[in-house]
């Protein structure tokens, strides 16, 4: 997916998660409802300034609008390692627990 396309999904995303109707968002901003569209579709890109405007009528931060998908390739490969890397603290958490069990108790100081 090309950045004018993923940007697009973002903003459509954006606008959906606010409740808002294209009509709306266009109103907020003082735009068309044929630039919020043609935004969305990825067949316009919007100004770094615009974007911003819709970021804050949407109640994302910026960086929502170029994070990548965690559906992605990368991503996906990304979330298989970070899976196994948890299933491996948690079993040196097992280990270490199970060491200090068996580990001889210190004699108290008399």
């Amino acid at each position: 997916m090309n950045l004018p396309d993923f940007l697009g999904k973002r903003i459509r995303e954006a606008r959906s998660a606010a409740g808002m109707k294209q009509l709306e968002l266009a109103e907020l901003l003082s735009l068309s409802t044929r630039a919020i569209s043609a935004y969305e579709m990825g067949s316009r890109e919007p100004s770094i300034y615009t974007l911003k405007r819709i970021a804050d009528a949407t109640f994302h931060p910026i960086d929502f609008f170029f994070e990548p998908q965690m559906g992605s390739p990368a991503n996906t490969d990304l979330q298989r390692r970070i899976v196994r890397m948890e299933s491996e603290i948690e079993s040196i958490k097992e280990e270490l627990n199970n060491r200090l069990k068996a580990a001889p108790k210190p004699a108290s100081a008399a």
